[in-house]
This record gives C-alpha cells, structure tokens and sequence, in this order.
C-alpha cells in the first residue's frame, strides 16, 4: 500500500464534494452478498454508507455522471504518473459515502494479480470516498 498527497487541489476537492452532493443516484452500500433488505432494517448490523458507480466496463455504466468521471480520470491520471504506471484499463469508478455510524465490511474487489484498488480521499475525515479499480 502506498499513499499519496496532494493529487489536486483542495477547490477541486470541494467542487466534486458539490457534484456528489446534488447527485441523485446514490444508493445503499452493500459490500458483501446478503439480503438487502434484512441488511438495512437489522438493528444488529450497522449501516454500511451509501455509494453511486458512474463507470464500470463490465456492467455498461459509462454516462451516469461525466463530469464526476472525468474528476475521477484526472485522479487516476496523476496516481499512475506518480506510481510511474504507464499501462491500464479502467475497469470501474464507484463514489462512497460514509457517516461516522457506518462501517463497511472488508472485502476485495478483485482476486486476480493484474487488478489494483485505488482509494483517493476527497477531505481529511473519513467519508468520501472515490474507489477506482483498474487493470494493470
């Protein structure tokens, strides 16, 4: 794991914070296989935030927000410059909202050793979160 500072500049931050936040295409996070439903309305289980894909090249989901997407290319743009990552694919790009009551479950997105998860935090809390997942 590696981290990264300063990708973009803070007003950038705060402008995609402003797309997400009048954004309508938010969702219930469920991060592993269970039944919606009874995931939501559990008094057992905690919330799991809420997120929104606006890209993924195996579902089709290309034009859901592209002026998110193209924020979330710059990102990548300069993660992989930096990381010196010159050849891949993107393969999804999914916002997440967290609160400080939700807690996500640990999972990864994908088991094959050309795959590589990108998280890019938009503030200094935890909460918003962009996830990229790309093939190498």
């Amino acid at each position: 794991m590696q981290i990264l500072k300063d990708l973009i500049p803070v007003s950038t931050n705060l402008k995609i914070i402003n797309l997400l936040l009048e954004s309508k295409n938010w969702y219930i996070a469920i991060d592993r296989k269970s039944n919606k439903f009874e995931d939501f309305f559990s008094r057992e289980k905690k919330n799991l935030g809420f997120t929104m894909m606006t890209y993924c090249k195996t579902k089709e989901i290309k034009t859901c927000n592209l002026e998110l997407n193209l924020y979330a290319d710059l990102i990548l743009d300069n993660i992989c410059e930096k990381l010196k990552i010159k050849n891949f694919n993107l393969e999804r790009i999914m916002w997440n909202l967290y609160f400080s009551s939700d807690e996500g479950d640990y999972h990864v997105d994908n088991y094959e050793n050309n795959f590589l998860s990108v998280l890019y935090s938009l503030h200094t809390t935890d909460g918003g979160i962009l996830s990229l997942t790309i093939i190498l």
